[in-house]
């Protein structure tokens, strides 16, 4: 199919499943205000859980009176918020048995209308992700695309490093649906841009260095990503979940395909591998000769991988995105998506 008929993956899952989000983040303060503004939101009609596996925080490190100041306690209840503490490792390991045991329990409390996890900073997200999805819970949940917060300061030293480098939050960025990075308030001397005397260079206006910064991360690979930058009044849940549930702008542009799979359903890697060479193959309608670009994430049984090629064979690497599988290609000339979609289609697992 071509990129206008591309079926949307809305994120929405039976009635009967509790939606669910994940918030990554290694700043323990901004991941509670985030969450305390959430949870004061509520609607008096409808019961929400919290289960928090990060920095547990007193009130007066958030300030004012707001609904998780109570959270350092396991299990507290109040007018239809449910907020419990898993202890200990974090949820992707270690404390694996612990988490999903902590979850299974928290879900046999409900039924929930909303539940949230406050993801510890040691974890892993795709291992997160994965353990949930495999676990008898997945049927529970309706889990929404991850959020990850970055504090200004980390996000700018990360966009300069290598992906060797700090691979853990590395992986939540690649992990991410959406970006959040709360502006901090610049110091008095930077109010204004300094004036460059000589040779020396004005540095950046800080505005204007965080406003770079997140088309820098929107870009990362292996898809773009939104990214906010949140002021002092932070971000409403309902834009929150607008922009998890935001349907991508679809290009039409002469020889373009997107293809997209839920993520129940799994490709077989070596049956993945020999698709994309025959459709590359001489003749086939991602030959070089064609081929302008191509670029996908896969899920398979066994991990994730992402791979891109402008001309030549594909190169694939482990990837930490869980949203879906997609494919992107861009062809010199018309071509017939059935061509494509069949060949893919034969390499995916039978359910």
């Amino acid at each position: 199919m071509l990129a206008s008929q591309a079926a949307a993956v809305t994120g929405h899952g039976p009635s009967d499943r509790v939606p669910t989000l994940l918030l990554f983040g290694a700043d323990p303060l901004e991941k509670s205000r985030l969450l305390s503004g959430w949870m004061a939101e509520r609607p008096a009609s409808e019961r929400w859980a919290l289960l928090r596996n990060g920095s547990i925080l007193p009130a007066d490190g958030i300030g004012g009176d707001h609904p998780l100041g109570a959270s350092s306690g396991s299990g507290v209840s109040s007018d239809g918020l449910h907020i419990s503490h898993l202890a200990g490792a974090c949820a992707c390991c270690l404390g694996g048995v612990a988490f999903t045991t902590a979850l299974g329990r928290l879900l046999r409390q409900g039924p929930w209308d909303r539940l949230f996890i406050e993801v510890s900073a040691q974890a892993q997200g795709a291992a997160l992700i994965d353990r949930i999805r495999s676990s008898a819970l997945n049927d529970r949940l309706e889990l929404l695309p991850a959020v990850l917060v970055l504090n200004q300061h980390e996000a700018s030293f990360l966009n300069g490093l290598g992906e060797s480098e700090h691979s853990l939050t590395h992986q939540s960025i690649e992990l991410a649906r959406l970006l959040l990075i709360p502006r901090t308030p610049a110091p008095a001397s930077h109010s204004q841009p300094a004036k460059a005397s000589g040779h020396a260079q004005a540095p950046m206006d800080p505005n204007a260095a965080l406003d770079a910064l997140a088309t820098a991360l929107a870009a990362r690979p292996p898809w773009p990503r939104r990214v906010r930058i949140l002021e002092k009044a932070g971000l409403s849940l309902a834009t929150l979940l607008a922009d998890l549930h935001e349907i991508e702008p679809v290009s039409t542009l002469p020889g373009h395909g997107v293809w997209r799979w839920p993520p129940s359903q799994r490709f077989d890697r070596r049956r993945l591998q020999q698709a994309l060479a025959e459709l590359m193959s001489t003749g086939a309608a991602l030959h070089q000769n064609r081929l302008l670009q191509l670029r996908g994430v896969f899920l398979t049984e066994r991990d994730a991988y992402s791979t891109d090629s402008i001309a030549g064979p594909a190169v694939w690497r482990p990837s930490a995105w869980r949203l879906d599988s997609r494919l992107e290609v861009l062809v010199r000339g018309d071509f017939d998506p059935s061509s494509i979609s069949t060949v893919l289609t034969a390499a995916l697992l039978a359910p």
